[in-house]
């Protein structure tokens, strides 16, 4: 198991995005602030205040727009 957990942190060398929807009963904050210690280089998560399990269904006009901004793929 523990090697398993290793292998994100260490294998992945691209850029990464989070988002956590707050009231995700599944992975919900503690889960995913955990996860972000294991994903090298992961940024700050955006928080869905009001975001469960799938945050595109509560936040998914704000999280596609941090997503592709944090990408560098927005219109100039």
């Amino acid at each position: 198991m523990i090697k398993a957990l290793r292998a994100p942190g260490t294998r992945f060398d691209g850029f990464s995005f989070m988002a956590i929807g707050m009231t995700d009963k599944i992975l919900g904050s503690d889960v995913m602030t955990f996860m972000r210690t294991i994903i090298k280089g992961c940024p700050e998560p955006l928080k869905i205040p009001k975001g469960g399990h799938f945050v595109q269904e509560s936040g998914g006009a704000l999280t596609a727009e941090k997503a592709l901004a944090h990408f560098g793929l927005t219109q100039k």
